[in-house]
């Protein structure tokens, strides 16, 4: 869900081109594919973002070590992720403060707009007039978090608890296109830098879906 979103958001705000992404998970089966049960709960709710089909259906992948060491950025949806990326991939390599570096937790976007950005409409806008509408009344709340909620969809707070999910999503993909965007422009105008700019340049980011 998190994938499809920031394509959504990066194609609306005309920033599909500074970011690549890919996602999977530290416990997925590798060739899995979602049940179709799931799939269909799955793509109900997420019909109403206009998030493609096609993020729900793909085979599972499984992230490894290597991972780590191709991408820029590797996003993690909670703490849960964040610690266990690191364990399983930095201590054994010995190389802690340098992936330290490249994981961050998809929280840590919400404080790069302000409200005013994330709720303007028309030009520039970085959501869809529809989708601020919906984020509006949960901003502030949603700032507050720290790991994205994981809905329950069977439970009677399902319902709930996706929705708070898809604040989250939305407010952190709204905020990471033009952070893509900012960085990719700074490199441009004063070069490469510095190892740990280049690290942060976030073109390619990796987020690590729940």
């Amino acid at each position: 869900m998190a994938a499809g979103v920031l394509e959504l958001v990066s194609k609306w705000t005309g920033k599909e081109s500074y970011i690549h992404q890919e996602h999977c998970g530290l416990d997925a089966e590798p060739g899995a594919e979602l049940s179709l049960d799931t799939c269909a709960a799955l793509l109900g709710r997420a019909n109403s973002l206009d998030v493609s089909y096609h993020h729900f259906i793909q085979s599972c992948q499984r992230f490894s070590s290597d991972d780590m060491k191709c991408y820029d950025l590797v996003v993690a949806m909670d703490t849960h992720v964040e610690s266990r990326l690191l364990s399983a991939n930095s201590l054994e390599s010995g190389k802690y403060n340098v992936f330290r570096r490249k994981v961050v937790l998809f929280s840590d976007f919400f404080g790069w707009c302000n409200n005013a950005a994330v709720e303007h409409t028309g030009h520039g806008s970085l959501l869809p007039e529809r989708l601020v509408q919906q984020i509006r009344p949960a901003l502030d709340q949603t700032r507050m978090a720290v790991d994205v909620m994981r809905p329950d969809l069977v439970t009677p707070q399902g319902m709930d608890e996706w929705q708070d999910m898809t604040a989250s999503l939305l407010l952190g993909c709204a905020s990471k296109c033009p952070l893509a965007c900012d960085l990719h422009s700074k490199q441009a105008r004063y070069g490469r830098g510095s190892k740990s700019d280049r690290q942060c340049a976030a073109r390619r980011h990796y987020p690590v879906p729940f």
